[in-house]
């Protein structure tokens, strides 16, 4: 247990270490996501996500807005469908509805961030709070539901 709280904390640490403030190329993949209630029935919002990679690490910016979600939101999550694992994660730092930032992805492999950009419906946004929370630095790399949801998709 004790080596799994170590490790937990190491990824930490280095997803927060490299979070950036902009995307790294000039092509990103730009994908969104309406979002409603998971866990929180009445939460709703929308969720424009940027993913670049290149050839060691990937990016993933967001700009969010959530109404009717107790806030602060304390972190974020792209699932491979409703399965609940984990394939990105979002280090989210606002306190209020309208979220922005971006993340390295270091230990996601690009295999999965260009399973993202290329098939998108294939995955979900989730977006946590105090009430539906999710360690997503967490060792099991899983996560229950959370406040909201978005499927996410292209941008044309």
């Amino acid at each position: 247990m004790r080596k799994a709280s170590v490790v937990s904390l190491f990824v930490a640490l280095v997803v927060v270490a490299f979070a950036v403030p902009a995307v790294a190329s000039a092509n990103p993949t730009t994908l969104r996501a309406t979002l409603s209630g998971d866990g929180d029935p009445d939460g709703s919002g929308s969720a424009l996500l940027q993913i670049d990679k290149d050839k060691n690490t990937g990016v993933v910016c967001h700009q969010i807005h959530v109404e009717n979600v107790t806030t602060p939101i304390t972190g974020g999550a792209i699932t491979v469908g409703e399965s609940g694992e984990i394939v990105a994660r979002l280090v989210i730092t606002d306190p209020g509805q309208d979220l922005e930032g971006c993340t390295g992805q270091l230990g996601i492999r690009n295999r999965e961030l260009n399973r993202i950009t290329k098939d998108p419906s294939g995955y979900v946004l989730h977006l946590y709070n105090e009430e539906f929370p999710c360690d997503i630095f967490g060792p099991d790399l899983t996560c229950p539901p959370g406040a909201v949801r978005g499927q996410l998709q292209g941008v044309s």
